[in-house]
């Protein structure tokens, strides 16, 4: 579907998810392989592009890594006006509740998204 699975658009950053056209469901990150909920694939799965805003639901620093530097946050996220929850990072340990905003950042193994609260979240 898609090398990265996010893209900018009108100067924000939109995560690339996947619809099953056969059953509904949403997937993220995209791929061809199959639907996970009813097993459709090829042309029955679509990519669509959502704004990479949502609700934290769940947060917790990772103390122990074999590959990147820690600590750092992980996060569940109730991606808006699509229903799909992601994990991803998050560069300030936020609330559950908080909203947050994805961002394309530079890490050493290349360009990767990661989320920050919103402005005017208080911390």
């Amino acid at each position: 579907m898609t090398e990265t699975p996010w893209q900018t658009c009108d100067g924000t950053v939109c995560l690339i998810a996947g619809d099953c056209r056969e059953c509904g469901h949403s997937f993220f990150p995209p791929q061809l392989h199959g639907c996970e909920y009813c097993g459709a694939s090829g042309a029955a799965l679509k990519p669509r592009s959502v704004p990479a805003t949502g609700t934290v639901i769940a947060a917790v620093t990772v103390h122990t890594h074999p590959v990147h530097p820690t600590p750092f946050v992980v996060a569940d996220i109730a991606v808006d006006s699509h229903p799909l929850v992601i994990q991803a990072t998050v560069r300030q340990m936020p609330d559950v509740g908080d909203r947050v905003i994805g961002r394309e950042v530079d890490s050493d193994s290349g360009p990767e998204i990661a989320f920050d609260l919103f402005e005017g979240t208080d911390r």
